[in-house]
């Protein structure tokens, strides 16, 4: 869609845009989301007399559209600003209201915000009507019904496992390596290497090896280099010389499609030997019972079990020597004809039984003739048996080999020699026609040379992930393998199959509807911002989730890695970001003029509460656990932790596993911001506001203006403007050439301006540093005066990120705020040097004069001063 700015307004926030919307209310949404400063305006331009026109593609005249054709399609419009004393006609947001269409700002962002479509207003022309009913259909859309609060808690940690420890657990650990019914199918999102897939088959058959695993449900990338480099037996790359068949599915199969493991199945491990029992072969039994092992497995649709034992050397040896030389031979075991022969060759009996303890077969095999050891495979069908099944295999041959026996003749010499060996049991591999095509899902089938393993080796694979839903700077959504977590999360959310996506379906001629989240349910403009986020950052998420989990915990989980976190706001779902705040434009200002007291009026402290979070029990070290590729993908440790913390505090130390982590850069940063958020962000602010104030929304910087906590008058509305000065609704403490003072006042296009101040008056009189330009406020806007460090934050500047906003149900909304330290992004962004700097809180007390002892001891101790 084509939108087009008009007037100011075109100079102010650009001329001309193009997204990938639909219709109006879609983009002003994303506009609100991408146009740093357009929210505020909207908000608050009919303070100063700014309303709006929408003259869409739809329309064949200039009258403009009213709020009910808001959500209808077009291909463009636009956005004209319409000032007071400039009406053609009356407002009332219809076209039967006059000759023109006129439409309030802040209903523009409510109705955008909720996707609601006509709403009726008051009074004609009563603008505190409209923003009272534009208020109120934002609450109908649960934007400040309590729901619309910061879902993510935060990194899971050691201590705290309640938060997101199930998407840890998922995304950190695995499951079982056998496919079973009931397990969760994994998926697999960035460059990973697949350690426990789920296997589907794994069986030797000839000397060969045959394994099907499944990879992950969806579309994936594949190998993000060769197979002869991203696969791996046993811990170590495959080679080309045992490597005879490779196949992987992308996903997007719907048919069979692999073909060289014709059967599905897998791989019991043994590994036992069995040794003849009963002593020497010329003494007497001594009784030890056969030795006997059993294996029991349950597996309703197999066909075949084959037992694998590895023979070793049994036979006869005959030397003969005479004058005319000597020579060797291998014989049976039980050969007799002078040697006298022996008669307990190695004999081994394999069982198999059904679940009622039934003998489904018996075999006894013989080995009478094995120079070497060797491996020996015996197939028994079990199709159909009761289950479970239980393998049974006992060596029945009793005593060791028979002693040498030497013979002598006129001319020559002949010695008799047997040798008998272990017996080992290999393996049990469980086997079965496969019947399955596992459509939408990924598989990895590989045939190999297997001689050289002891048992079947432990298949891995480096592999690039699933095809994510991406956003162009257009919001057009196109799929493509990525690594940027906030992709990542919008197809977790958004995907119908194995995320929490809308879909519909149709069995035996019946639609179907799988309740879920669509993409048009999502704020794409907030995800493109997280994700240019994660890019400027180098923040990416490459796991493996292979382990049931709580969605929600999952969500909460991804969000984390970039500082993300996520609300339900209207209808829609949105991405905030906690990151340094670049400019003032989207701060908002509060003090008592604009906020509802809880008591006494004229008080400013019965305007705002605070909570804090006990000093002793803030983090002074962060340990983060993360996964390092180059290390062969296990879990390494890092340590951020802050002198100066651990002597005012102690030593607290908290441990972090970093979800999708895999660089050592990354998880340093989220120990810094766990670090520094848990020192800096220590304090919560709470106050009431009515319909003007709902427009907040979580993620918002605001101002606090609050003289308890600041110590002078901070706050309040402009009783008279000049070019360079303002005159304030109250007086004020006297400062001639302040340094670091600043004036934050709305400019006419009602985001807030920072001045710097050049003296402040008894009176009221606030005069700045040069003009205001076209910035210029008006009477009654609020006003706001901060004392600043341009380096570090000091204690008293009264910034707050908002939380949550909760509705009261009597026209007034509650905000909750929790401190917000710019010196905290610094810290997470520096480099290896970065420090977190204390110094921002330091208290300073002035020196005493005039001491003097009038005793003639004095006892006194030293402590640290808390603050």
């Amino acid at each position: 869609m084509r939108i087009k700015f008009a007037g100011f307004i075109g100079k102010r926030f650009g001329v001309e845009h193009q997204l990938a919307v639909h219709s109006p209310n879609e983009a002003i949404r994303a506009l609100c989301q991408l146009v740093p400063g357009f929210r505020a305006f909207l908000t608050s331009a009919h303070e100063r007399g700014i309303y709006f026109q929408i003259i869409t593609s739809n329309t064949d005249d200039l009258t403009g559209v009213g709020y009910d054709e808001l959500q209808l399609g077009c291909q463009s419009f636009t956005l004209v600003p319409v000032i007071t004393g400039n009406f053609f006609g009356l407002f009332g947001g219809g076209k039967t209201g006059g000759i023109l269409s006129i439409l309030a700002g802040v209903a523009l962002v409510a109705f955008a915000m909720t996707g609601f479509g006509f709403v009726t207003w008051g009074a004609a022309g009563t603008i505190s009507a409209g923003i009272q009913t534009a208020t109120m259909s934002l609450g109908i859309g649960l934007i400040f019904t309590g729901v619309a609060s910061l879902f993510a808690p935060g990194l899971p940690t050691q201590k705290n496992r309640q938060e997101s420890a199930g998407a840890d657990d998922a995304i950190s650990r695995g499951a079982a390596p056998v496919a079973v019914n009931g397990q969760a199918v994994p998926l697999l999102y960035g460059e990973y290497l697949v350690d426990n897939m789920p296997t589907v088959a794994s069986y030797i058959d000839n000397n060969e090896g045959y394994f099907l695993g499944l990879v992950s449900e969806g579309e994936i990338a594949g190998f993000p280099t060769s197979v002869n480099e991203d696969l791996y037996l046993d811990g170590m790359v495959a080679k080309a010389s045992l490597i005879q068949n490779v196949q992987l599915t992308n996903g997007s199969q719907t048919t069979k499609s692999i073909d060289i493991v014709k059967s599905a199945g897998f791989s019991i491990p043994i590994n036992v030997p069995f040794n003849p029992q009963g002593g020497d072969y010329d003494g007497d039994d001594d009784g030890t019972p056969n030795t006997q092992i059993t294996r029991t497995f349950t597996q309703k649709e197999a066909d075949t079990v084959t037992i694998r034992l590895s023979i070793g050397p049994v036979y006869q040896t005959k030397n003969k020597s005479d004058s005319g030389g000597s020579d060797s031979n291998f014989r049976d075991y039980t050969e007799s004809d002078d040697s006298g022969g022996a008669d307990n060759p190695t004999e081994i009996v394999i069982q198999i039984l059904d679940g009622n303890a039934d003998i489904l077969h018996s075999s006894t095999k013989r080995f009478e003739k094995v120079t070497s050891t060797q491996l020996r495979e015996y197939d028994f069908d079990i199709q159909d048996a009761v289950e479970p099944i239980s393998m049974r295999v006992t060596r029945i041959d009793r005593k060791g080999p028979r002693g040498p026996v030497t013979k002598s003749g006129e001319s020559s010499q002949r010695q008799y020699t047997w040798t008998k060996s272990p017996v080992t049991w290999i393996s049990a591999d469980v086997t079965w026609a496969e019947r399955l095509v596992y459509p939408y899902s990924s598989l990895l089938a590989l045939k190999f040379a297997a001689g050289e393993f002891g048992q079947f080796p432990k298949i891995q694979a480096r592999l690039k992930g699933l095809v994510v839903p991406t956003l162009n700077s257009s919001l057009q959504v196109s799929y493509s393998y990525s690594n940027n977590p906030a992709y990542i999360l919008l197809d977790l959310l958004t995907n119908p199959r194995y995320g929490a996506g809308y879909r519909t379906y149709t069995i035996e001629d019946h639609e179907h509807v799988q309740a879920g989240i669509r993409m048009q349910d999502c704020d794409l403009a907030s995800f493109k911002n997280a994700a240019r986020y994660c890019e400027d950052k180098g923040i990416t998420f490459n796991g493996y989730i292979n382990k049931d989990a709580d969605a929600l915990e999952l969500f909460r989980g991804v969000a984390a890695t970039f500082q993300g976190q996520i609300i339900y706001a209207g209808g829609f779902i949105t991405i905030v970001v906690d990151k340094k705040l670049e400019d003032t434009t989207n701060i908002r200002l509060y003090s008592s003029a604009n906020t509802i007291g809880s008591g006494d009026a004229s008080s400013a402290g019965s305007h705002f509460s605070y909570e804090g979070t006990g000093r002793r029990s803030r983090s002074t070290a962060v340990q983060v656990s993360f996964v390092d590729p180059s290390e062969f993908y296990t879990e390494r440790k890092t340590l951020i932790e802050d002198a100066g913390l651990i002597d005012r505090y102690g030593y607290n130390l908290t441990q972090v596993r970093a979800l999708g982590c895999t660089s050592e850069e990354q998880a340093i940063r989220i120990g810094r911001y766990t670090l520094a958020s848990n020192t800096l962000s220590t304090e919560t602010v709470s106050f009431k506001v009515g319909p003007d104030g709902a427009m907040l929304l979580p993620g918002d910087i605001c101002l606090v203006m609050d003289p308890l906590k600041t110590n002078h008058e901070s706050g309040g509305r402009i009783k008279t403007v000049a070019d360079n000065r303002i005159i304030a609704d109250r007086n004020l403490t006297a400062r001639s050439s302040p340094t670091n003072w600043f004036l934050y006042v709305y400019g006419p296009s009602g985001v807030a301006n920072k001045f710097s101040i050049s003296s402040i008056r008894s009176d009221g009189t606030i005069r700045i540093i040069g003009t205001f330009g076209s910035n210029r406020p008006s009477t009654m806007d609020m006003w706001a005066i901060v004392k600043e460090n341009p380096t570090i934050q000091l204690a008293k500047e009264p910034m707050y990120r908002v939380q949550t906003i909760k509705e009261n149900g009597d026209n007034t909304y509650t905000v909750i705020a929790i401190k917000y330290d710019k010196s905290k992004f610094d810290f997470v962004d520096g480099g290896s040097g970065a420090e977190l700097t204390a110094a921002s809180y330091t208290t300073r007390y002035s020196s005493g004069s005039n001491i003097t002892i009038k005793r003639s001891s004095l006892q006194f101790q030293l402590r640290t001063p808390e603050r």
